[in-house]
């Protein structure tokens, strides 16, 4: 009966399709994805900055019961924005430098965990920052720290 539950299903397997098909994707077509998702994340996020300076142009017209110091971007509900974010998380980091130096990588993946946490931050999303900590905890303990 409820709507938000119902999206939830279809993102999740939505989600569990997303991983069949990137396992099926050569590496021309992981790159596209990769150019496609870098300039989607973008574009949500700067719509987010102009929300949360109060610049969008759409704010009047906006007929919701939600906070408004809670952004939401272009998806119309916080929680999608922060869903969105954790989603492109993977994509994002599976993007490697090949002809670049060590620090170039990881300061791609920390630019772009900053963006990602500011987001979350901004959705108002508890769940999805408590995801994201453990997200990025996960990354450091798996790639960062020194393996014995």
């Amino acid at each position: 009966g409820n709507p938000e539950k119902t999206h939830g299903w279809f993102f999740y397997a939505i989600l569990f399709c997303l991983f069949w098909i990137l396992r099926s994707l050569n590496q021309v077509e992981k790159k596209q994805l990769f150019l496609m998702s870098i300039l989607g994340f973008m574009g949500v996020a700067l719509y987010a900055l102009f929300q949360k300076l109060g610049l969008d142009p759409l704010r009047h017209s906006y007929n919701t019961r939600l906070d408004l110091w809670r952004v939401f971007s272009t998806l119309g509900n916080p929680n999608y924005l922060a869903g969105y974010v954790l989603v492109l998380l993977p994509l994002l980091r599976v993007y490697r430098f090949p002809n670049e130096l060590n620090w170039q990588e990881h300061l791609w993946e920390i630019s772009i965990w900053f963006i990602s946490g500011v987001l979350i931050y901004w959705t108002g999303s508890y769940l999805a920052w408590i995801l994201f900590a453990g997200y990025v905890g996960f990354v450091i303990v798996q790639h960062v720290l020194p393996k014995k």
